[in-house]
């Protein structure tokens, strides 16, 4: 490790390699237990397979990545730290008062077993993606099996591989599964896309035509979903990326946003329009009309929070709630994750879950500007746009979803963390190494 190449890496700016360079090879086990980790808890591919469900391996796995963090030295004693990451902090302590409404909950045992079954897991999947996620080839290989799982799911909703479910009052659409309905199935293509599309630019050409490709069939999947929220959602991703891009980005966006417009037009069937239409023909819409429609649902949740301002009803005990006040024993979900965190977390809750997501947004655009500008390291900004795209992204279509707590949001927190913490270290490692070569 020389003092040239140190100088020279500060000339140009160059963080991430300073970072690398004085953190030395890291071990290769946690990125790629989080690699197969971000497979089975975000796309959720082992819905693809169901004769492995018996083998538990996502359990396997996340006890193995954990041990192998405990015991490699390295990681623990170069941790990052949640101050350098708040999106995380914040994501914690959503997880610290869902266990201290536990006793206020409308069934404790309920909200117990999905702290334990769900929620814990995912606040612990976030913390070890966040100790992962140290250099940009670290973002890119998580991002990448992202765009991979993401992709194979599209691809089996097209071809109708694995187990299908169909959905008889709606002819036309189909899921995969019982993870991932297609409102949640698009959902997840709408925050996969930025990270495909953002990466393009600086991969080589093979790479270049495999996203490319992934981009085209997640399109596609969206559109066989037929999700309202998700072509809300794919609008909103379409329209910031050409803002937030640059001049190369742009023209690319606008090449891929002339094919998706001419492939929705001339290849969607006619019930994706029949329902699209419906966004502003909602008179007929049954969202309007009937009592498992979204607006009584949203009524119902309002009135929950309204009257459990400070405790909420308890984590996941939102469908009981709703079945109690409803009078019948129709159980839903709050189809809107502002409204789920608000009526089963409180006030607090929807105060932290909020702070996540504009935090995110606001930092990965201060981030991707510094990039730019030449103020922090140009390695950032793909990396920078993807996040701020993608929570925008989710903050539209997830405002349709109950989302508060999924594996989908905590991933992006963690990305919005490491992405974070990346912009520290990266700032902290040439302020000391220009410091000491003064």
């Amino acid at each position: 490790m020389s003092e040239q190449y140190f100088m020279a890496d500060i000339a140009s700016g160059n963080g991430e390699a300073i970072a690398e360079r004085i953190n030395g090879r890291r071990p290769a086990g946690l990125l790629a237990g989080m690699a197969v980790l971000t497979l089975f808890f975000v796309s959720q591919i082992l819905q693809l397979l169901p004769a492995l469900g018996g083998l538990q391996l996502a359990k396997v796995t996340a006890v193995l990545v954990v041990i192998y963090f405990v015991c490699s030295r390295s990681f623990v004693n170069e941790r990052v730290r949640l101050r350098n990451a708040p999106q995380v902090g914040l994501l914690i302590a959503i997880l610290a008062l869902a266990l201290v409404t536990v006793p206020t909950s409308i069934w404790p045992s309920q909200s117990i077993g999905y702290i334990a079954d769900a929620f814990a897991k995912n606040v612990l999947f976030v913390y070890l993606l966040l100790q992962a996620v140290r250099t940009d080839r670290d973002a890119r290989i998580i991002a990448g099996v992202l765009v991979a799982g993401s992709s194979l799911l599209a691809l089996a909703v097209l071809a109708h591989f694995g187990p299908v479910v169909t959905y008889k009052n709606e002819p036309g659409r189909v899921g995969i599964g019982g993870s991932y309905d297609p409102n949640d199935m698009a959902l997840l293509l709408i925050i996969t896309i930025p990270f495909a599309f953002f990466m393009i630019n600086s991969c080589r050409r093979r790479a270049r035509a495999l996203l490319v490709s992934a981009i085209g069939v997640m399109l596609a999947g969206v559109a066989v979903t037929q999700s309202r929220g998700g072509f809300l959602g794919l609008c909103t991703i379409g329209l910031l990326t050409f803002l937030v891009g640059s001049s190369h980005a742009r023209k690319l966006a606008f090449v891929v946003g002339g094919t998706s417009i001419m492939m929705f037009t001339f290849a969607a069937p006619r019930t994706f329009w029949d329902r699209i239409s419906t966004i502003y023909n909602y008179e007929g819409d049954y969202n309007l009309r009937e009592d498992g429609g979204r607006i009584a649902v949203w009524k119902k949740g309002i009135q929950m929070a309204a009257d459990n301002p400070i405790t909420g009803v308890g984590i996941a005990c939102f469908p009981l709630e709703h079945a109690a006040l409803s009078g019948s024993r129709l159980q839903m979900a709050a189809h809107n994750s502002l409204i789920q965190i608000s009526a089963e977390l409180g006030i607090a809750g929807l105060i932290l879950f909020v702070g996540i997501i504009a935090i995110s947004i606001r930092r990965a655009g201060r981030i991707r500007r510094e990039a730019r500008s030449g103020q922090a390291d140009p390695s950032l900004m793909w990396f920078a746009s993807a996040v701020q795209v993608a929570f925008a992204g989710f903050a539209v279509s997830g405002f349709f979803l109950s989302h508060a707590y999924s594996p989908i949001f905590c991933f992006l927190t963690g990305m919005a963390g490491a992405l974070a913490a990346r912009r520290h270290q990266c700032h902290t490692k040439v302020a000391a190494v220009e410091e000491a070569y003064v």
